[in-house]
């Protein structure tokens, strides 16, 4: 809200920037991630506040969706490599070298 409020005071216009604000009230986390890739260094640079938050919701998202996923899949849609997931405290086991376990069934 606070970014929307000073972009309109100063009458900053700029599509980058609209589109990571729209990603970033939306929860949209694959937005926001193409954004990334398209700002110059100064933009990318504020953006890096977010990041953290945005990673934090993309992990929920593929907890709550998939119960396993491959490897690459998890890192292009958190932006990090693996090694720096699980030093961040990621719970989920690494198998087969490339399959990411999320969830295992639940045994009856």
């Amino acid at each position: 809200m606070a970014a929307h409020a000073a972009r309109a005071v100063w009458g900053y216009k700029d599509r980058r920037v609209e589109m990571v604000l729209k990603a970033l009230a939306h929860d949209d986390w694959v937005g926001f991630w193409k954004m990334r890739r398209a700002v110059d260094g100064y933009q990318k640079r504020v953006m890096e506040w977010a990041e953290d938050g945005v990673r934090l919701h993309a992990l929920k998202c593929l907890g709550r969706g998939y119960m396993t996923a491959d490897r690459t899949y998890v890192e292009r849609c958190t932006g990090k490599r693996w090694e720096d997931l699980v030093k961040d405290g990621v719970g989920w086991e690494l198998v087969e070298g490339e399959k990411v376990v999320i969830r295992r069934p639940k045994v009856k």
